[in-house]
């Protein structure tokens, strides 16, 4: 894909647009953004992120610059005079920013907050040097309607989310799903690649797989096998008896760099498992010699975080200002040398092949028990199960 001509950036009443090669930024207002593919050359290449030129603006959300009417009229001017429009995800705005910094394209990275006119220049710089983000860029959406896949995937979210807030709650309880877990922990053992036992840290005994080291994985396991199992036990289906492949399952996890909220499971892998996962196997806690008090009043070592790799530590920090203080804060994935990025890349490839590969085996178990009841399902394009049974769910 070609580079990034020309980015834009909304504030709430004006706009930036940066021409990468004139490497000028300017000021137009809202009116001036929509006439843009009338003014643009031919065959520019204009990236805004999807919050500012993707939503419309309905009485629920006023802060959007622009009608549904007005998006459509400027999708459709940038593909008459062949201006290729593409959204940014805006979640990936942050990074952006400190890519840009530690590349001296935009102010140094202890501003507390840059400006629109830095951030249209790092939005250009971040995609022009990064080609497989720039491919993943979204196209604008024909509709603003739902989808049926759309409520089909907020529908399975719900249902994860209230199945893992309810366990949250009561750790104690062993729900179907947990049952399921410990019931066939051995086959669960030999569904799994060497990587991804290493990285749930399962052990196998005389006796069979260790339930000490089977609590090590628990979270990831669990969460994995609630995009499977409901609550109740049930299995979470799609078109009445099928349960939907790993490619249905990742958009309901948010895995793709333009999800929005990615609900409870993806917190509880991402946030919490994958980021001991890469503190584990980049380093490891030693105690520094010195003494603490807890809150308890007794003394325990201080403990500090040594690499293995002096060139690689995803635990140092750098300084940012916070609501006008200078904090230390842990670098961030803008900050990563080059040799970080690759073991950072590494280890978040096994991760990922490690949650399809549990997914997997849920799929298995549940086809199994349910003796030709269920089969597992690919991506298709039909209507979906909750529309057609729709008395079920209204």
């Amino acid at each position: 894909m070609k580079n990034i001509t020309h980015t834009v950036d909304c504030g709430r009443n004006t706009a930036v647009l940066y021409d990468v090669k004139k490497d000028t930024v300017e000021t137009i207002t809202h009116e001036q953004l929509l006439a843009l593919p009338d003014i643009l050359p031919p065959d520019s290449f204009l990236v805004i992120e999807r919050a500012h030129i993707g939503v419309p603006r309905t009485r629920k959300s006023l802060a959007q610059p622009f009608t549904e009417e007005q998006l459509f009229t400027f999708y459709e001017s940038c593909k008459k005079n062949h201006i290729l429009l593409k959204l940014a995800a805006h979640g990936l705005a942050p990074r952006a920013r400190q890519v840009a910094r530690m590349a001296g394209i935009i102010s140094d990275e202890s501003a507390d907050k840059v400006d629109d006119k830095d951030d249209a220049k790092a939005l250009a710089y971040f995609y022009n040097n990064n080609d497989k983000l720039r491919e993943s860029l979204q196209n604008p959406p024909k509709s603003f309607d739902k989808s049926a896949r759309r409520k089909d995937v907020e529908y399975f979210k719900d249902q994860i989310n209230l199945h893992l807030n309810v366990k949250r709650a009561d750790d104690k309880t062993v729900t179907p799903l947990m049952q399921m877990i410990l019931d066939n922990r051995e086959e669960l053992y030999d569904s799994l690649s060497p990587d991804s036992i290493a990285l749930l840290r399962l052990e196998r005994g005389k006796k069979g797989v260790k339930k000490t080291s089977l609590d090590k994985g628990m979270s990831l396991i669990y969460s994995v096998g609630a995009t499977v199992i409901d609550l109740e036990g049930n299995v979470l289906t799609r078109y009445g008896n099928q349960i939907p492949g790993w490619a249905f399952i990742s958009e309901v996890l948010g895995d793709s760099p333009n999800h929005t909220k990615g609900g409870v499971a993806r917190s509880d892998q991402w946030f919490h498992v994958f980021k001991k996962y890469v503190e584990r196997s980049t380093g490891e806690k030693v105690p520094t010699g010195e003494k603490k008090k807890d809150k308890n009043g007794k003394l325990r070592d201080v403990m500090e975080y040594k690499p293995y790799d002096p060139d690689i530590n995803f635990n140092r920090t750098f300084n940012m200002v916070i609501k006008g203080e200078i904090k230390a804060v842990k670098i961030k994935r803008g900050h990563f040398t080059p040799k970080e990025n690759a073991k950072f890349l590494e280890l978040r490839n096994k991760f990922k092949k490690c949650r399809r590969e549990l997914h997997n085996f849920f799929c298995t178990i549940a086809i199994k028990l349910g003796e030709g009841k269920y089969e597992l399902c690919g991506d298709r394009n039909i209507v979906s199960f909750r529309e057609s049974q729709a008395t079920l769910f209204d």
